[in-house]
This record gives C-alpha cells, sequence and structure tokens, in this order.
C-alpha cells in the first residue's frame, strides 16, 4: 500500500477476507510510513461471515483495551478506530 493513499485518507473499507488479518496488515502499513494511526479509522463490514469471525472479532470494537491490543500487537499508546458496518 502506497504511504500517499494511507495520508490522503483517514476511513478505510474491509469488505472481504480475513478481516483480522486485514487489520493486521493496515496497522503494519501506518508503522511502515510512520502514520499515526490515532487519526484513522477501519471500517469492517462483514453481514455474512460475521458468525464465523465472532470468537476473534467482537472484541475488536474496543480497540484500546489491553486484550485487543495485544491480538493486534499494538503497543500501549497507539491507538485505533474500528467500526462494524
Amino acid at each position: 500500500m502506497e504511504k500517499e493513499f494511507l495520508t490522503q485518507n483517514d476511513f478505510f473499507r474491509h469488505d472481504s477476507g480475513d478481516c483480522l488479518e486485514w487489520t493486521k496488515k493496515m496497522i503494519e502499513n501506518f508503522k511502515k510510513y510512520g502514520i499515526d494511526m490515532s487519526t484513522k479509522t477501519l471500517f469492517i463490514e462483514t453481514p455474512m461471515e460475521y458468525k464465523e469471525y465472532k470468537p476473534r472479532i467482537l472484541p475488536i470494537v474496543a480497540v484500546n483495551t489491553a486484550k485487543v491490543k495485544s491480538i493486534l500487537e499494538l503497543t500501549k499508546d497507539e491507538k485505533l478506530k474500528i467500526a462494524f458496518i
């Protein structure tokens, strides 16, 4: 993913595939380019897959909890907004 795309946009939408892996890749790219994740929002649309991912994804709603940060490999000071649509 290009730095210009990541810096010019504040919202990113996932609509297919493994949403946990996509989220991790987005975080990896933000870190790679030194982008402040607290200014970004990830929207995850998984209506058909939600039941399959529910045990792994449900906690991500509260992204700033210690458990979710450990799943996403975020430090205690890193913040990220994730919304399910």
